[in-house]
Protein backbone atom coordinates (compact mmCIF):
# COMPACT_ATOMS: atom_id res chain seq x y z
CA UNK A 1 0.00 0.00 0.00
CA UNK A 2 3.15 2.42 0.88
CA UNK A 3 3.98 1.39 -2.65
CA UNK A 4 1.42 2.98 -4.41
CA UNK A 5 1.98 6.77 -2.75
CA UNK A 6 5.48 6.11 -3.20
CA UNK A 7 4.77 5.66 -6.96
CA UNK A 8 2.56 8.59 -6.94
CA UNK A 9 5.27 10.59 -6.29
CA UNK A 10 7.47 9.35 -8.71
CA UNK A 11 4.69 10.04 -11.20
CA UNK A 12 4.23 13.83 -9.97
CA UNK A 13 8.22 13.94 -9.85
CA UNK A 14 7.75 13.15 -13.79
CA UNK A 15 5.18 15.37 -14.35
CA UNK A 16 7.11 18.21 -12.75
CA UNK A 17 10.30 17.41 -14.56
CA UNK A 18 8.18 17.31 -18.09
CA UNK A 19 6.33 20.27 -17.10
CA UNK A 20 9.41 22.41 -16.11
CA UNK A 21 10.97 21.09 -19.75
CA UNK A 22 7.88 22.79 -21.23
CA UNK A 23 7.94 25.78 -20.19
CA UNK A 24 11.54 26.01 -20.37
CA UNK A 25 11.30 25.39 -24.02
CA UNK A 26 7.96 27.88 -24.16
CA UNK A 27 10.02 30.43 -22.42
CA UNK A 28 13.07 29.81 -25.14
CA UNK A 29 10.87 30.76 -28.49
CA UNK A 30 8.95 33.44 -26.84
CA UNK A 31 10.53 36.80 -26.52
CA UNK A 32 9.11 38.60 -23.63
CA UNK A 33 6.21 37.89 -21.45
CA UNK A 34 4.15 39.82 -23.47
CA UNK A 35 4.21 37.59 -26.35
CA UNK A 36 2.86 34.92 -23.83
CA UNK A 37 -0.85 36.96 -24.00
CA UNK A 38 -0.35 37.87 -27.65
CA UNK A 39 -3.22 36.24 -29.91
CA UNK A 40 -0.73 34.34 -31.73
CA UNK A 41 0.27 32.28 -28.31
CA UNK A 42 -3.32 32.19 -26.74
CA UNK A 43 -3.53 28.99 -27.48
CA UNK A 44 -0.05 27.62 -26.24
CA UNK A 45 -0.97 29.62 -22.88
CA UNK A 46 -4.15 27.83 -22.06
CA UNK A 47 -2.88 24.13 -23.19
CA UNK A 48 0.14 24.90 -20.79
CA UNK A 49 -1.68 26.22 -18.08
CA UNK A 50 -4.14 23.15 -18.43
CA UNK A 51 -1.38 21.29 -18.05
CA UNK A 52 -0.16 23.22 -14.82
CA UNK A 53 -3.65 22.44 -13.49
CA UNK A 54 -3.23 18.99 -14.03
CA UNK A 55 0.26 18.62 -11.76
CA UNK A 56 -1.55 20.38 -9.30
CA UNK A 57 -4.75 18.31 -8.39
CA UNK A 58 -2.66 15.12 -9.32
CA UNK A 59 -0.43 16.45 -6.04
CA UNK A 60 -3.16 17.44 -4.14
CA UNK A 61 -4.47 13.46 -4.54
CA UNK A 62 -1.53 12.62 -3.75
CA UNK A 63 -0.94 14.74 -0.26
CA UNK A 64 -4.63 13.56 0.84
CA UNK A 65 -3.39 10.01 -0.01
CA UNK A 66 -5.99 9.35 -2.67
CA UNK A 67 -4.07 9.53 -5.44
CA UNK A 68 -5.07 7.21 -8.41
CA UNK A 69 -1.64 5.75 -9.96
CA UNK A 70 -1.85 6.56 -13.97
CA UNK A 71 -1.96 3.56 -16.24
CA UNK A 72 -0.46 2.98 -19.17
CA UNK A 73 -2.99 4.72 -21.14
CA UNK A 74 -2.99 7.92 -19.71
CA UNK A 75 0.69 8.08 -18.96
CA UNK A 76 0.58 8.14 -22.83
CA UNK A 77 -2.23 10.71 -23.04
CA UNK A 78 -0.22 12.97 -20.96
CA UNK A 79 2.93 12.71 -22.88
CA UNK A 80 1.64 13.18 -26.24
CA UNK A 81 -0.14 16.03 -24.54
CA UNK A 82 2.97 17.67 -23.28
CA UNK A 83 4.74 16.78 -26.37
CA UNK A 84 1.61 19.26 -28.55
CA UNK A 85 1.97 21.65 -25.81
CA UNK A 86 5.20 22.38 -26.49
CA UNK A 87 4.74 22.38 -30.32
CA UNK A 88 2.00 24.97 -29.59
CA UNK A 89 4.89 27.06 -28.96
CA UNK A 90 6.41 27.13 -32.56
CA UNK A 91 6.46 30.39 -34.72
CA UNK A 92 7.18 28.62 -37.46
CA UNK A 93 3.36 26.82 -37.21
CA UNK A 94 0.24 29.03 -38.50
CA UNK A 95 -2.39 29.63 -35.97
CA UNK A 96 -4.87 27.37 -37.60
CA UNK A 97 -2.33 24.65 -36.93
CA UNK A 98 -1.44 26.33 -33.51
CA UNK A 99 -4.91 26.10 -32.86
CA UNK A 100 -5.65 22.56 -33.81
CA UNK A 101 -2.68 21.48 -31.93
CA UNK A 102 -3.99 22.71 -29.38
CA UNK A 103 -7.47 21.37 -29.23
CA UNK A 104 -5.80 17.50 -29.65
CA UNK A 105 -3.67 18.75 -26.29
CA UNK A 106 -6.32 19.77 -24.57
CA UNK A 107 -8.53 16.62 -25.69
CA UNK A 108 -4.97 14.46 -23.87
CA UNK A 109 -5.05 16.53 -21.03
CA UNK A 110 -8.94 16.40 -20.52
CA UNK A 111 -8.57 12.67 -20.48
CA UNK A 112 -5.93 12.59 -18.05
CA UNK A 113 -8.07 14.88 -15.89
CA UNK A 114 -10.81 12.68 -16.01
CA UNK A 115 -9.18 9.68 -15.05
CA UNK A 116 -7.20 11.62 -11.75
CA UNK A 117 -10.14 13.34 -10.57
CA UNK A 118 -12.58 10.54 -11.56
CA UNK A 119 -10.91 7.62 -10.36
CA UNK A 120 -9.78 4.80 -12.43
CA UNK A 121 -11.77 1.61 -11.08
CA UNK A 122 -15.01 1.29 -10.47
CA UNK A 123 -17.24 -1.46 -9.81
CA UNK A 124 -19.24 -4.71 -11.85
CA UNK A 125 -22.73 -3.56 -12.82
CA UNK A 126 -23.10 -6.90 -13.97
CA UNK A 127 -23.12 -8.18 -10.51
CA UNK A 128 -26.46 -9.78 -9.65
CA UNK A 129 -27.77 -8.04 -5.96
CA UNK A 130 -31.07 -9.43 -6.47
CA UNK A 131 -32.54 -11.18 -3.53
CA UNK A 132 -30.13 -8.87 -1.13
CA UNK A 133 -31.33 -6.41 1.18
CA UNK A 134 -28.72 -3.22 1.51
CA UNK A 135 -29.24 -0.68 4.45
CA UNK A 136 -28.22 2.82 3.11
CA UNK A 137 -27.84 5.34 5.45
CA UNK A 138 -28.02 9.13 4.74
CA UNK A 139 -29.03 7.50 0.90
CA UNK A 140 -31.93 10.85 0.43
CA UNK A 141 -28.52 13.14 -1.34
CA UNK A 142 -24.90 13.34 -2.32
CA UNK A 143 -23.41 10.03 -2.29
CA UNK A 144 -26.29 7.95 -0.23
CA UNK A 145 -28.48 8.93 -2.98
CA UNK A 146 -26.53 7.35 -5.54
CA UNK A 147 -25.32 4.28 -4.05
CA UNK A 148 -29.21 3.67 -3.22
CA UNK A 149 -29.63 4.32 -7.01
CA UNK A 150 -26.82 2.16 -8.72
CA UNK A 151 -27.81 -0.30 -6.09
CA UNK A 152 -31.42 -0.67 -6.92
CA UNK A 153 -30.24 -0.85 -10.86
CA UNK A 154 -28.21 -3.99 -10.13
CA UNK A 155 -31.42 -5.70 -8.15
CA UNK A 156 -31.37 -5.08 -4.51
CA UNK A 157 -33.87 -4.56 -2.31
CA UNK A 158 -33.02 -1.40 -0.22
CA UNK A 159 -33.31 0.08 3.05
CA UNK A 160 -33.36 4.02 2.76
CA UNK A 161 -32.23 5.12 6.74
CA UNK A 162 -32.85 9.09 6.69
CA UNK A 163 -33.27 12.35 8.76
CA UNK A 164 -35.90 13.78 6.06
CA UNK A 165 -38.58 11.66 4.81
CA UNK A 166 -39.78 14.42 1.84
CA UNK A 167 -36.12 14.14 0.43
CA UNK A 168 -36.07 10.10 0.80
CA UNK A 169 -39.49 9.83 -0.79
CA UNK A 170 -38.12 12.40 -3.78
CA UNK A 171 -34.95 9.81 -4.42
CA UNK A 172 -37.19 7.08 -3.79
CA UNK A 173 -39.74 8.60 -6.64
CA UNK A 174 -36.43 9.41 -8.72
CA UNK A 175 -35.52 5.43 -8.23
CA UNK A 176 -38.42 4.39 -9.16
CA UNK A 177 -38.55 6.37 -12.61
CA UNK A 178 -35.63 5.09 -13.27
CA UNK A 179 -36.08 0.96 -12.07
CA UNK A 180 -39.78 1.05 -11.75
CA UNK A 181 -38.88 -2.72 -10.38
CA UNK A 182 -37.32 -1.18 -7.51
CA UNK A 183 -37.98 -2.73 -4.18
CA UNK A 184 -37.84 0.42 -1.67
CA UNK A 185 -38.27 1.14 2.05
CA UNK A 186 -37.79 4.32 3.78
CA UNK A 187 -37.50 4.28 7.71
CA UNK A 188 -36.85 7.19 9.77
CA UNK A 189 -33.38 7.46 11.13
CA UNK A 190 -31.12 10.38 13.02
CA UNK A 191 -28.01 8.79 13.82
CA UNK A 192 -27.17 11.38 16.34
CA UNK A 193 -29.75 9.82 18.39
CA UNK A 194 -29.82 6.51 20.10
CA UNK A 195 -33.17 6.54 20.70
CA UNK A 196 -33.76 7.21 16.92
CA UNK A 197 -31.20 3.92 16.30
CA UNK A 198 -33.23 1.77 18.48
CA UNK A 199 -36.45 2.94 16.88
CA UNK A 200 -34.95 2.41 13.06
CA UNK A 201 -34.05 -1.30 14.32
CA UNK A 202 -37.54 -2.58 15.64
CA UNK A 203 -39.40 -0.97 12.56
CA UNK A 204 -36.67 -2.77 10.23
CA UNK A 205 -37.81 -5.98 12.44
CA UNK A 206 -41.18 -5.53 12.50
CA UNK A 207 -41.00 -5.58 8.48
CA UNK A 208 -39.03 -8.78 8.60
CA UNK A 209 -36.09 -7.47 6.32
CA UNK A 210 -32.88 -9.55 7.17
CA UNK A 211 -30.17 -7.42 5.86
CA UNK A 212 -27.08 -8.72 3.55
CA UNK A 213 -24.91 -5.41 3.52
CA UNK A 214 -25.26 -2.33 5.74
CA UNK A 215 -23.41 0.74 4.44
CA UNK A 216 -22.91 3.28 7.08
CA UNK A 217 -23.02 6.61 4.60
CA UNK A 218 -24.39 9.21 6.60
CA UNK A 219 -22.26 11.92 8.13
CA UNK A 220 -21.81 14.95 9.52
CA UNK A 221 -19.51 18.50 9.02
CA UNK A 222 -20.05 20.51 12.08
CA UNK A 223 -18.36 24.11 12.06
CA UNK A 224 -19.24 24.81 15.27
CA UNK A 225 -19.97 22.63 18.61
CA UNK A 226 -23.05 21.10 18.96
CA UNK A 227 -24.38 18.20 21.32
CA UNK A 228 -27.13 15.97 20.74
CA UNK A 229 -29.59 15.17 23.72
CA UNK A 230 -27.39 13.07 25.51
CA UNK A 231 -24.85 15.68 25.55
CA UNK A 232 -22.35 14.28 23.43
CA UNK A 233 -20.80 16.33 20.08
CA UNK A 234 -22.73 15.97 16.87
CA UNK A 235 -20.14 14.59 14.83
CA UNK A 236 -18.89 11.73 17.39
CA UNK A 237 -22.36 11.17 17.75
CA UNK A 238 -23.10 11.12 14.35
CA UNK A 239 -19.93 9.67 12.16
CA UNK A 240 -18.99 7.29 14.92
CA UNK A 241 -21.66 6.13 18.06
CA UNK A 242 -24.48 6.14 15.78
CA UNK A 243 -23.20 3.39 13.52
CA UNK A 244 -21.98 1.63 15.53
CA UNK A 245 -25.03 1.00 17.55
CA UNK A 246 -26.65 0.61 14.53
CA UNK A 247 -23.85 -1.99 13.49
CA UNK A 248 -23.90 -3.92 16.78
CA UNK A 249 -27.93 -3.85 16.47
CA UNK A 250 -27.91 -5.36 13.73
CA UNK A 251 -25.15 -7.98 13.84
CA UNK A 252 -27.91 -11.00 14.48
CA UNK A 253 -29.30 -10.58 11.32
CA UNK A 254 -25.58 -9.96 9.39
CA UNK A 255 -24.41 -12.64 10.28
CA UNK A 256 -27.50 -14.99 9.75
CA UNK A 257 -26.86 -14.35 5.80
CA UNK A 258 -24.30 -15.66 3.39
CA UNK A 259 -21.36 -13.09 3.05
CA UNK A 260 -22.49 -10.30 5.32
CA UNK A 261 -21.01 -6.87 4.79
CA UNK A 262 -20.72 -3.99 6.81
CA UNK A 263 -19.69 -0.79 4.66
CA UNK A 264 -18.20 1.90 6.60
CA UNK A 265 -17.81 5.33 4.34
CA UNK A 266 -14.61 6.95 5.93
CA UNK A 267 -13.08 10.05 4.86
CA UNK A 268 -8.92 10.26 3.81
CA UNK A 269 -8.78 13.21 6.45
CA UNK A 270 -8.34 10.01 8.95
CA UNK A 271 -4.59 10.37 8.51
CA UNK A 272 -4.37 13.98 9.99
CA UNK A 273 -4.71 12.67 13.84
CA UNK A 274 -1.68 11.81 15.07
CA UNK A 275 -3.09 10.18 18.43
CA UNK A 276 -6.92 9.92 19.79
CA UNK A 277 -7.80 11.36 23.02
CA UNK A 278 -10.99 9.48 23.92
CA UNK A 279 -11.72 11.25 27.27
CA UNK A 280 -12.36 14.01 25.06
CA UNK A 281 -14.57 12.95 21.78
CA UNK A 282 -17.83 13.26 23.23
CA UNK A 283 -17.58 17.03 24.94
CA UNK A 284 -14.43 18.44 23.25
CA UNK A 285 -13.33 20.34 26.49
CA UNK A 286 -9.90 21.14 24.80
CA UNK A 287 -11.54 23.40 21.85
CA UNK A 288 -13.29 23.16 18.84
CA UNK A 289 -11.72 22.75 15.47
CA UNK A 290 -14.25 21.37 13.06
CA UNK A 291 -11.26 19.65 11.15
CA UNK A 292 -10.08 18.03 13.74
CA UNK A 293 -13.42 16.61 15.08
CA UNK A 294 -14.14 15.55 11.69
CA UNK A 295 -10.89 13.62 10.93
CA UNK A 296 -11.35 12.03 14.75
CA UNK A 297 -14.36 10.49 13.80
CA UNK A 298 -13.34 9.43 10.38
CA UNK A 299 -10.44 7.64 12.52
CA UNK A 300 -12.57 6.30 14.25
CA UNK A 301 -14.75 4.51 11.49
CA UNK A 302 -11.44 2.93 10.55
CA UNK A 303 -10.49 1.82 14.03
CA UNK A 304 -13.89 0.63 14.11
CA UNK A 305 -13.24 -0.79 10.69
CA UNK A 306 -10.33 -3.23 12.08
CA UNK A 307 -12.41 -4.24 15.33
CA UNK A 308 -15.15 -5.45 13.04
CA UNK A 309 -12.95 -7.42 11.18
CA UNK A 310 -11.12 -8.95 14.33
CA UNK A 311 -14.04 -10.11 16.08
CA UNK A 312 -16.02 -10.92 13.07
CA UNK A 313 -13.75 -11.25 9.40
CA UNK A 314 -12.32 -15.09 10.21
CA UNK A 315 -14.86 -16.49 12.75
CA UNK A 316 -18.33 -14.93 11.40
CA UNK A 317 -17.24 -14.58 7.98
CA UNK A 318 -18.13 -10.91 8.07
CA UNK A 319 -16.32 -8.31 5.75
CA UNK A 320 -15.93 -5.52 7.34
CA UNK A 321 -14.71 -1.78 4.74
CA UNK A 322 -13.88 1.58 5.29
CA UNK A 323 -14.16 2.98 1.96
CA UNK A 324 -13.44 6.48 0.99
CA UNK A 325 -15.80 8.65 -1.73
CA UNK A 326 -12.50 11.44 -2.58
CA UNK A 327 -13.71 14.93 -2.76
CA UNK A 328 -16.87 14.80 -4.21
CA UNK A 329 -19.68 17.20 -5.23
CA UNK A 330 -22.07 16.75 -2.09
CA UNK A 331 -23.96 19.20 0.80
CA UNK A 332 -21.70 18.54 3.46
CA UNK A 333 -20.98 22.20 3.73
CA UNK A 334 -24.68 22.50 5.02
CA UNK A 335 -23.69 22.74 8.73
CA UNK A 336 -20.80 24.92 8.08
CA UNK A 337 -21.06 28.87 7.72
CA UNK A 338 -23.99 30.20 5.92
CA UNK A 339 -20.96 32.11 3.60
CA UNK A 340 -19.36 29.09 3.01
CA UNK A 341 -22.67 27.52 2.15
CA UNK A 342 -22.95 30.45 -0.20
CA UNK A 343 -19.41 30.08 -2.04
CA UNK A 344 -20.28 26.70 -2.44
CA UNK A 345 -23.61 27.11 -3.84
CA UNK A 346 -22.12 29.92 -6.20
CA UNK A 347 -19.27 27.63 -7.71
CA UNK A 348 -21.47 24.57 -8.54
CA UNK A 349 -20.89 22.76 -11.33
CA UNK A 350 -17.77 24.13 -11.71
CA UNK A 351 -16.30 21.99 -8.81
CA UNK A 352 -16.91 19.33 -11.37
CA UNK A 353 -13.53 20.87 -12.60
CA UNK A 354 -11.05 19.29 -9.86
CA UNK A 355 -14.01 16.82 -8.01
CA UNK A 356 -15.94 14.08 -8.48
CA UNK A 357 -19.60 13.82 -8.99
CA UNK A 358 -21.93 11.88 -6.33
CA UNK A 359 -22.08 8.86 -9.10
CA UNK A 360 -18.29 8.58 -9.44
CA UNK A 361 -18.00 9.35 -5.37
CA UNK A 362 -20.26 6.28 -5.20
CA UNK A 363 -18.24 3.73 -6.44
CA UNK A 364 -15.84 2.64 -3.87
CA UNK A 365 -19.09 1.81 -1.75
CA UNK A 366 -20.95 0.37 -4.35
CA UNK A 367 -17.46 -1.79 -5.17
CA UNK A 368 -17.31 -2.85 -1.57
CA UNK A 369 -20.64 -3.80 -1.33
CA UNK A 370 -20.91 -6.29 -4.32
CA UNK A 371 -17.63 -7.22 -5.48
CA UNK A 372 -17.13 -10.99 -5.51
CA UNK A 373 -13.63 -10.52 -4.96
CA UNK A 374 -14.01 -10.14 -1.01
CA UNK A 375 -16.90 -12.73 -0.99
CA UNK A 376 -14.54 -14.92 -1.70
CA UNK A 377 -11.75 -13.64 0.29
CA UNK A 378 -14.10 -13.45 3.40
CA UNK A 379 -14.93 -17.12 3.12
CA UNK A 380 -11.39 -18.10 3.20
CA UNK A 381 -11.03 -16.07 6.55
CA UNK A 382 -7.96 -13.75 4.74
CA UNK A 383 -9.05 -10.33 4.21
CA UNK A 384 -11.32 -7.75 5.58
CA UNK A 385 -10.68 -4.62 7.74
CA UNK A 386 -9.27 -2.97 4.46
CA UNK A 387 -9.04 1.08 3.88
CA UNK A 388 -10.73 1.16 -0.27
CA UNK A 389 -10.23 4.21 -2.17
CA UNK A 390 -11.26 4.17 -5.86
CA UNK A 391 -12.01 1.00 -5.61
CA UNK A 392 -9.04 -0.14 -5.01
CA UNK A 393 -6.86 -1.05 -1.36
CA UNK A 394 -4.93 1.99 0.07
CA UNK A 395 -2.69 3.02 3.09
CA UNK A 396 -4.57 3.64 5.92
CA UNK A 397 -3.40 5.74 9.34
CA UNK A 398 -0.80 3.51 11.24
CA UNK A 399 -3.08 4.64 14.55
CA UNK A 400 -5.69 2.14 13.10
CA UNK A 401 -3.54 -0.82 13.45
CA UNK A 402 -3.81 -0.16 16.97
CA UNK A 403 -5.33 -3.10 18.53
CA UNK A 404 -5.57 -1.96 22.17
CA UNK A 405 -6.59 1.80 20.64
CA UNK A 406 -9.29 -0.03 18.56
CA UNK A 407 -10.42 -2.25 21.36
CA UNK A 408 -10.42 0.90 24.03
CA UNK A 409 -12.57 2.72 21.40
CA UNK A 410 -15.09 -0.26 21.38
CA UNK A 411 -15.40 -0.69 24.71
CA UNK A 412 -15.92 3.19 25.33
CA UNK A 413 -18.64 3.03 22.71
CA UNK A 414 -20.39 0.76 24.22
CA UNK A 415 -20.66 2.72 27.02
CA UNK A 416 -21.81 5.87 25.67
CA UNK A 417 -24.46 4.35 23.57
CA UNK A 418 -25.43 2.16 26.54
CA UNK A 419 -24.97 -0.88 23.67
CA UNK A 420 -25.64 -3.93 26.49
CA UNK A 421 -28.87 -2.70 27.43
CA UNK A 422 -30.39 -3.64 24.32
CA UNK A 423 -29.50 -6.81 24.49
CA UNK A 424 -27.71 -8.41 27.75
CA UNK A 425 -26.80 -11.42 25.85
CA UNK A 426 -24.69 -10.02 22.74
CA UNK A 427 -24.06 -7.68 24.46
CA UNK A 428 -21.63 -9.91 27.21
CA UNK A 429 -20.94 -11.84 23.63
CA UNK A 430 -19.06 -8.62 21.99
CA UNK A 431 -17.24 -7.78 25.04
CA UNK A 432 -15.47 -10.87 25.78
CA UNK A 433 -14.34 -11.32 21.84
Amino acid sequence: MLSATVSSWAQVCVIIAIGCCVVVSSWNEKDSIQNWVEFESATHTAALLALLYILIIYTFQVIVFEATLLDWKHQCALFVATILVQRTSSRGDSGFAQWILGLLAGAHIMAVQHFIVQGGVGFDRSVDMRNKVCIITGANTGIGATTAMTLAGMGAELVLGCRSEPKAKLIMTQIYAKHPDAKLHFIPLDLCSCTSVRQFVRRLKDKTLIPNVLINNAGVLMANKHVNDDGIEMSIATNHLGPFLLTNLLLPQLLATNNPRVINVGSALHHKPSMLHLSDLAERRQGFDMFRVYADSKLCNMLFTRELHRRFGARAGLVALCVHPGSVVTDVHRDMHPLVTWIFAILGPLRLIAMKSPMAGCGSSVHAATSPFWGKKATAGTTGGQYIANSTVTQFNPIADDEKLAEKLWEWSVHMTNFTADNEELGSSLLRQ
